[in-house]
């Protein structure tokens, strides 16, 4: 690979989109900073506040902080409207092109389909593990996960419920999948109380 050149496989998939070293930091820092924020607030209200309705304040910052990276960013005008993805996993080729043509870790890491892919259920893991001081059962965490995400999606794909002529996201199933699953793992991973 020539030094400076973006890490391209298929400059005509969506998901493998060019992203320099600089820029894959960028997204992920940018991404971790937002994290690190919505986590510090959530655990920061769990060791302030202790039972009563405060209990819930980890819960409800988790999904919120959650909620806003997955509307944002907000369209700008002459936005192009995006259309549903209701084939799960259809990542137009991208997995087949990656597997073929990779040629190290590095065109996987910078790949923005393993990025986003990981960033998904990673964040929603936050959410699964707030909901552990809610519930005991897992169900509980999969109905939650599956019903946060379906609001997600069906703000995606209303253009936030009309306030926008057109989706400005992209509705996508496999998030519908994968969202739930995040919630679970974080869920069954977080120690119960």
């Amino acid at each position: 690979m020539i030094k400076g050149q973006s890490l391209v496989l298929c400059p005509a998939s969506p998901y493998i989109a060019p992203m320099t070293i600089p820029e894959l930091a960028k997204f992920l820092g940018g991404a971790a900073g937002l994290a690190a924020v919505g986590t510090v607030l959530g655990v920061g209200v769990l060791s302030l506040m202790r039972g009563g309705i405060w209990r819930f304040w980890p819960l409800a910052l988790t999904t919120l902080f959650v909620m806003a990276l997955a509307l944002h960013p907000l369209p700008r005008p002459g936005y192009t409207c995006k259309s549903a993805v209701l084939i799960p996993f259809d990542y137009d080729g991208t997995l087949v092109l990656l597997w073929a043509t990779a040629q190290g870790p590095m065109d996987w890491i910078t790949s923005t389909l393993a990025a986003s892919t990981a960033m998904n259920v990673g964040f929603f893991a936050l959410v699964g593990a707030a909901l552990t001081r809610h519930t005991t059962y897992l169900w509980h965490a999969l109905a939650y996960g599956l019903a946060l995400s379906l609001i997600i999606e069906l703000s995606q794909v209303t253009g936030l419920w009309g306030v926008y002529p057109c989706p400005y996201r992209t509705f996508d199933i496999t998030d519908l999948i994968l969202n739930p699953l995040g919630v679970v793992l974080g869920f069954a991973l977080w120690p119960k109380r």
